[in-house]
């Protein structure tokens, strides 16, 4: 697979590394559903988050999970810039997954199998979907993360994050969520949507559409955004 040179992928890790540094967190809501009832006997879960709040939230699993022996890793889109977004995620959280809900799907369903089953490391990699991801709609989820979860028997846990201030690009299809520098974090966690074989496929995606749902107006409502210069709540 071809791709973006070192170069370019040591300057967007240092870039967004340091970026998200400077951003600190204020709390965690919720915290304890994947670590206590989710991981316990099972080692992994599937994460499960909008596209406009990945920039930060891949910094925040690097921290909170990947150097605690928890890996972590993201379906990416095997095409354009998501070559150059997947490297950055390889040098910050360990692990990519390749493939998409519109392309090279099958691939990166293989591909959580494989990372859900990883008995060379002590415990197996938790996969991460931006359910709208790689080109909307916006705050639609797909279905990709219920395959995924049906094969896997591992749950799907509705994951955001909200800033004390931050900078919207309302022109980009899902309105890219950047964290002022220097401002605060509060990541939200929802519950776990299990997917058993049999289950009816849209009332399980309506299931996990309303858990996004209920993250998300978490989140909207302990921020503050500025959208085109103007400040206004998300």
């Amino acid at each position: 697979m071809g791709g973006p040179g070192r170069l370019a992928v040591s300057a967007a890790r240092a870039l967004l590394q340091g970026w998200c540094r400077t951003v600190s967190l204020a709390g965690e809501e919720n915290a304890a559903l994947p670590t206590e009832r989710v991981w316990r006997g099972r080692g992994a879960a599937i994460f499960a988050l909008w596209h406009d709040r990945l920039l930060y939230i891949i910094h925040y699993f690097a921290m909170r999970y990947t150097y605690r022996q928890r890996p972590v890793a993201v379906l990416v889109s095997s095409s354009g810039d998501g070559l150059l977004v997947g490297r950055v995620i390889e040098r910050l959280a360990g692990g990519v997954l390749w493939g998409s809900s519109t392309r090279g799907g099958i691939e990166g369903l293989r591909g959580v199998l494989r990372a859900a089953a990883n008995d060379r490391r002590p415990r197996p990699a938790s996969p991460i979907f931006t359910l709208d991801g790689p080109r909307g709609p916006r705050h639609v989820a797909k279905p990709g993360a219920l395959a995924a979860a049906r094969a896997t028997g591992l749950p799907i846990v509705p994951v955001t994050v909200a800033f004390g201030r931050c900078l919207v690009l309302a022109r980009s299809w899902d309105r890219f969520v950047i964290p002022c520098p220097g401002t605060s974090a509060r990541v939200i966690y929802g519950d776990p949507v299990w997917v058993r074989r049999g289950d009816d496929e849209a009332e399980r995606l309506a299931a996990l559409q309303g858990g996004m749902d209920r993250v998300t107006a978490a989140a909207e409502a302990r921020g503050w955004a500025t959208v085109i210069g103007q400040p206004r709540r998300p």
